[in-house]
């Protein structure tokens, strides 16, 4: 966090350590989030080093009295929200045209009587407004793809009638990330790609988890972590597994990210938050030791509750927060 903040507001770790936080990070809007006291949604401020960044700043307590102050920069979620609001300012209109064209030959054909000619010229005419529409479908896709890392969240291949067909659904989710993976780093080479499919789904089970990731625009793999509380590896399943997983990721030479860790509060045989946090403890250290790049705890609630926490939420004080700054 300290790095981040280094660069963005110039904050420095053992030469600032101590100081009152106002005097490091003087942005007006952020001195006014402090003095107002309300912390459930960060505050959004420009960088007053680097004028192109564009920071997230959010107070978290935790433990008995401390807070933690989270630092993201988020100049390239604002770029695309910005390309966003311009996209959809234009949509109406670009849709609206060949809509209106559709529709007018539509009532043509029904109303009146053409020769082959006349009607082969209004269906080629109505072709090319559909594929103008769907250029703009495809376009609206790659805007949602950009606005995440991932393509999709654990995505599947399905059958209509629910039945899978490994093969073909694999096949599917290759053509997939190659496609759309293809169209995102065209827009935006440095963005990173993750198709967001985990392993042992339909089209992703065993190796074939391995061949979807190979997709050349595909950057990391993708794995979520849920009911094995008490394993640090998580499933240790050989064939879908954390380690058999990543073990696959790694031939493809990418990245391996666990996009999702949970644990069941309730479930757990010592139901404190203390406990759960150990456990946390326990797989971060052993999934960062494996090779993971990036571990994401399922799901921050803003929320505080004198009411013990029900399934997976974590909720200000918890003290699985002092754990983002040990690891």
């Amino acid at each position: 966090m300290l790095g981040a903040l280094a660069i963005v507001v110039g904050v420095f770790g053992v030469l600032d350590s101590g100081a009152p936080i106002v005097n490091l990070v003087r942005h007006p809007a952020f001195v006014q989030y402090l003095a107002v006291g309300d912390f459930s949604e960060p505050v959004i401020i420009q960088s007053t080093r680097e004028s192109a960044l564009t920071l997230s700043l959010q107070i978290v307590p935790f433990g008995v009295e401390e807070k933690l102050l989270m630092s993201r920069d988020i100049t390239r979620l604002e770029a695309v929200a910005r390309v966003r609001r311009d996209f959809i300012a234009n949509v109406s209109h670009e849709l609206k045209t060949p809509l209106t064209v559709l529709a007018g030959f539509i009532e043509t054909l029904t109303d009146i009587d053409m020769d082959e000619r006349q009607r082969q010229r209004c269906l080629a005419l109505m072709r090319e407004q559909a594929n103008s529409m769907q250029r703009l479908v495809e376009d609206l896709l790659t805007l949602s793809a950009l606005e995440s890392e991932q393509l999709v969240n654990e995505g599947e291949a399905r059958n209509a009638d629910g039945s899978c067909s490994e093969s073909q659904a694999a096949g599917a989710l290759r053509a997939f990330a190659d496609d759309v993976g293809g169209l995102v780093k065209q827009l935006d080479p440095n963005h990173l790609v993750g198709l967001g499919t985990i392993s042992g789904e339909c089209g992703s089970n065993e190796a074939d988890y391995a061949l979807i990731h190979a997709s050349a625009p595909i950057d990391l793999c993708d794995y979520h972590d849920y009911g094995f509380p008490t394993s640090p590896l998580g499933n240790t399943d050989p064939y879908n597994g954390l380690a058999a997983s990543q073990g696959r990721c790694a031939a493809d030479g990418k990245a391996f990210m666990v996009g999702e860790m949970g644990i069941h509060y309730e479930a757990l045989s010592t139901p404190t938050l203390a406990a759960r946090a150990s456990l946390f403890d326990a797989k971060l250290a052993a999934q960062f030791a494996a090779g993971s790049v990036g571990e994401l705890i399922w799901n921050w609630s803003n929320t505080a509750s004198d009411i013990a926490p029900r399934d997976l939420e974590i909720t200000p004080g918890d003290p699985t927060l002092g754990l983002l700054t040990k690891y």
